[in-house]
């Protein structure tokens, strides 16, 4: 994957930073708290935030032939 213009690592962190908050919103929290979670505009933001402040510095720190 080197030399590529980051579009591939765009499109993983876009998966993959909701996928995490998904799965700890909807299996994790309500398993621990024995409720149903609460879906509100302000899950929705968090879902959203998810792409550019958790998919991407993950996907940022494992792509390879970057430099830190």
């Amino acid at each position: 994957m080197k030399g590529t213009d980051g579009r591939l690592e765009a499109k993983v962190a876009a998966l993959y930073g909701p996928f995490i908050w998904m799965v700890m919103s909807l299996v994790v929290i309500p398993l621990l708290l024995h409720r149903p979670p609460t879906i509100t505009i302000r899950w929705w933001i968090q879902l959203i935030g998810h792409i550019p402040f958790v998919g991407v510095p993950i996907v940022a720190s494992i792509a390879p032939g970057r430099e830190p």
